[in-house]
């Protein structure tokens, strides 16, 4: 049961980063910017390496269920 939480709660979290990520490119390239990680990671305030490493971390976005007609 601890372990449900734990896992929901590190899946909430990672999405909600993911989120500040696309946003934040989003704005960059929106004010006529470059996405760049150096610029990414001063706006976070994280190094470099780790904007490089969330970048290339692969996403998993689950399937919504499927609905059984009625």
């Amino acid at each position: 049961m601890v372990e449900k939480t734990l896992s929901r709660r590190g899946e909430a979290r990672r999405r909600a980063l993911l989120k500040d990520y696309v946003q934040l490119v989003a704005d960059l390239i929106e004010n006529g910017n470059e996405a760049r990680q150096v610029d990414i990671a001063a706006r976070l305030g994280v190094a470099q390496p780790t904007v490089a490493k969330m970048l290339t971390r692969p996403t998993v976005v689950p399937e919504p269920p499927r609905c059984r007609g009625v």
